[in-house]
């Protein structure tokens, strides 16, 4: 004699395949859409903190720049002073000037 399936089994098999179904959506959603927007934010994230490197190194050549050109000033008013001529300065150094250029190559 074969066993009747009853109204239990049909609901197991139904319950079985409900999980599944669950699953695979789970993991569909996981794949196509989780994953590709972590690594798009992943990618994002680590081009912005390169253009953050790289705007901060520029604004510190402009420092650096800016202190060599204030001290190559200083040095040509001592002298300038001492021999009591006066020296025609080049356009001093537009520190303002520079650093918007920094701002503007690697914008935040």
């Amino acid at each position: 004699m074969e066993k009747q399936p009853t109204t239990l089994d049909e609901a197991v098999k139904v319950s079985i395949i409900a999980g599944a179904l669950i699953f695979a959506l789970s993991v569909a959603y996981y794949v196509g859409i989780f994953l590709p927007k972590k690594e798009a934010t992943r990618i994002e994230e680590k081009k912005r903190l390169e253009t953050k490197q790289l705007r901060d190194d520029c604004l510190a050549e402009v420092e650096k720049n800016y202190l060599a050109d204030a001290k190559k000033r200083e040095q040509a008013l001592a002298v300038a002073g001492k021999i009591g001529e006066l020296v025609a300065f080049n356009k001093p150094f537009d520190k303002n000037g520079a650093r918007q250029d920094c701002f503007n190559k690697y914008p935040q």
